[in-house]
């Protein structure tokens, strides 16, 4: 005695009848169930490996306290509050396009 039927389609169905269609209705399940938590899981992981790259390559204080000076893009006025201040002036600067050096 087959465990089989035949659907209209003419394909052959385990999934519906007989102990061997209730072993694979729970396998089947079960391989959802299993599917759906590894994708949670997957999405938790990605979550905390994202926080850990962004804390990896954020700057520390340290790192990032030259922004915390007043920079002045105005030469002249630079060399006026260098002279006022009795302060030397740092001069960054670099030749070529300001997007790449040529």
């Amino acid at each position: 005695m087959s465990l089989e039927r035949v659907l209209p389609s003419g394909k052959q169905s385990e999934f519906d009848i007989g102990w061997l269609g209730g072993c694979l209705r729970d396998y089947k399940l079960k391989m959802q169930n299993l599917f759906q938590t590894m994708l949670i899981g997957l999405a938790v992981l990605t979550s905390q490996a994202d926080v850990v790259v962004v804390n990896e390559i954020t700057p520390s204080k340290a790192e990032s306290a030259w922004l915390e000076i007043d920079w002045e893009t105005d030469l002249w006025e630079a060399r006026k509050e260098a002279a006022r201040t009795d302060k030397p002036i740092y001069l960054w600067e670099m030749d070529g396009h300001p997007l790449g050096c040529v």
